[in-house]
């Protein structure tokens, strides 16, 4: 039975209540069975109205957003697209921008349950693509597609809610690096054959450009990701050629190295999310062993060694097992990262809690 038609009978059963009451109240003289009878009916009516509320309530509450769909705007609030060194956010971005533009796979073997559930991922993508980039690069680093591309996984209500509170919302920032990322996927098929993707990728680089300084008229210079990490280091925190040694040196060239293997890999299995925040105290107190046991550490700590005996002094022992990256822009947040060994990573991502995202 549709809405409507409960609306209707919702309005035909209160005028035939409010119809009952002058009735009870007229000069009728019912007899003693009688006023036992509608007395057992009185009773009833209650139970049945009690009913209804109890159902109505149900009603109300799945139309309100659950706990679970609020948890998902508060992570489409806070994601902004500033630092995208990290090889699974930018993976999740490309396929997610491609299932936006592009739609899902069909083919001829489908079934009639897999069609229908395609066709439904298809009017989603659809309606994303109708939103404003900013929505659209939010929801792209955000959500993984297997997240939002199933109505068994988020519901269309969750879809409608989401975009509805976070239409109207600007990212604090595109980063040049983010509209590099864009324009190389613009050269990529499938996207660059898609007109749609052009026009998002020169809505976002306009979107950008309007929001430089009144005063800056310097054409639109886009970084690479290697020239954008380079640019949040702190001018206080650079060595010097001069200040540094041999050692220092030869380290900090085979630390640029693994940051391009590390950038250039496609065999990261899962990555894990979403960590219970009452977990922390214990991940803090495990960090410094887990960090021991990596192999960066232990290759720094030999190097180490080897250039005390070398230089015959003992100089300031430095690891690249933690990394900082720090934006320019003080509204957003400094990201550090940390390396540490495979099995006691994996320990800490299980032992934590963490959500597991195959990627």
């Amino acid at each position: 039975m549709s809405a409507g038609a409960i609306i209707q009978q919702f309005s035909n059963l209160l005028k035939h209540a409010e119809s009952l009451g002058p009735k009870l109240s007229s000069n009728i003289r019912p007899r003693k069975d009688q006023l036992k009878e509608i007395q057992i009916l009185c009773m009833k009516l209650k139970e049945v109205t009690a009913s209804i509320e109890g159902h109505v309530e149900h009603l109300l509450q799945k139309a309100a957003p659950s706990d679970k769909v609020l948890e998902l705007l508060d992570r489409l609030r806070s994601s902004e697209p500033v630092d995208l060194l990290d090889p699974l956010l930018t993976t999740m971005l490309r396929k997610n921008l491609i299932l936006i533009f592009r739609g899902p796979d069909v083919s001829a073997l489908d079934s009639d349950k897999v069609r229908s559930r395609r066709e439904k991922t298809r009017a989603r993508c659809e309606k994303l693509r109708t939103q404003n980039p900013h929505l659209i690069l939010r929801w792209s680093i955000t959500f993984q597609p297997s997240t939002w591309n199933q109505p068994t996984v988020m519901t269309e209500n969750a879809v409608d809610f989401l975009i509805d509170e976070m239409k109207m919302e600007k990212l604090g920032q595109i980063s040049s690096q983010l509209v590099d990322i864009l324009q190389c996927l613009a050269q990529e098929e499938p996207l660059k054959s898609c007109e749609l993707f052009q026009q998002f990728v020169q809505q976002t680089i306009n979107t950008m450009s309007t929001r430089e300084e009144p005063n800056t008229a310097a054409p639109l210079q886009v970084m690479t990701a290697e020239q954008q990490q380079q640019n949040v280091v702190p001018p206080k925190r650079k060595h010097t050629a001069e200040s540094m040694t041999p050692g220092e040196s030869s380290h900090e060239d085979d630390t640029q190295e693994k940051i391009k293997l590390i950038k250039r890999s496609d065999e990261i299995d899962y990555k894990g999310s979403s960590m219970p925040a009452g977990n922390l105290p214990l991940l803090i107190q495990r960090l410094p062993a887990a960090m021991g046991s990596s192999k960066q550490w232990k290759w720094e700590r030999q190097l180490f060694a080897n250039n005390a005996i070398r230089s015959g002094s003992i100089g300031v022992d430095r690891t690249d097992c933690l990394s900082a990256f720090v934006p320019k822009d003080r509204n957003h947040d400094v990201s550090i990262t940390l390396m540490v060994g495979y099995e006691a990573g994996v320990a800490l991502i299980d032992d934590m809690g963490a959500q597991i995202i195959r990627v």
